[in-house]
């Protein structure tokens, strides 16, 4: 499954963040599971999630704002 949505918070709930400048990623922790997020530019609206097998939400476009 693959869906644009243009908040996080209108598709997960989140419990925790947690932020790794080293390697530029976010990781949400939310009622569906993680969210692993690799930051590309702050530009960037819209997120292109995709849920994998293990119930894991891959962001490929993250906004920076978020954090």
């Amino acid at each position: 499954m693959i869906k644009m949505i243009k908040d996080l918070n209108e598709y997960v709930k989140i419990k925790e963040l947690r932020y790794d400048t080293s390697l530029d990623i976010i990781n949400y922790f939310g009622e569906k599971g993680q969210i692993r997020g690799h930051i590309l530019l702050k530009q960037e609206i819209m997120n292109l999630v995709e849920l994998d097998n293990y119930n894991r939400i891959w962001i490929m476009r993250a906004e920076a704002e978020f954090l």
